[in-house]
């Protein structure tokens, strides 16, 4: 939503929930008041539930939403899908957590590295066809292809 616990409509909404008691968790970011954020869900429903929402993906939003209204076992939920927010991207769409990850299975130390940015998206999405010509057209130049990607364009320092 976009609004702090202190807005007019969760103070609303607080009431509410405390006056009916329904099952309920409220997703937020550095919360100031943290009794109100959850009821009726156990400990380990509630870090399943900030795990599918924290690790993106299409189904882990599928996951987020039928878990909110599960009646199953917490032993029956799926595992959340590891999706990286950022990540170097190596030959036939292998990826790499950290540079170190990718020099040791796919770069030549003796060569140098060029940078190339490219939106996690298009990684999601499977569009990946120009940063696989890009990696392969910088290698064959015998330089280190550092195709990575990131969930968000900002300057890069």
């Amino acid at each position: 939503m976009g609004v702090g616990l202190d807005s007019p409509f969760l103070e609303r909404l607080e009431r509410w929930l405390y006056a009916h008691h329904p099952k309920y968790w409220i997703d937020v970011v550095e919360p100031k008041k943290t009794d109100i954020l959850y009821r009726n869900i156990d400990e380990n429903q509630r870090r399943f539930l900030e795990s599918y929402r924290r690790t993106s993906g299409v189904m882990n939003y599928v996951r987020l939403i039928n878990g909110a209204f599960s009646t199953k076992p917490i032993s029956e939920w799926e595992e959340p899908d590891h999706i990286l927010w950022q990540a170097i991207m190596g030959r036939d769409g292998n990826i790499y957590e950290t540079y170190d990850e990718f020099m040791e299975a796919e770069g030549n130390p003796d060569w140098p590295s060029i940078a190339v940015y490219f939106y996690r998206d298009e990684w999601i999405m499977g569009d990946i066809e120009y940063q696989q010509a890009l990696f392969e057209e910088i290698y064959k130049h015998q330089y280190n292809p550092i195709i990575f990607m990131d969930s968000m364009a900002r300057i890069l320092v």
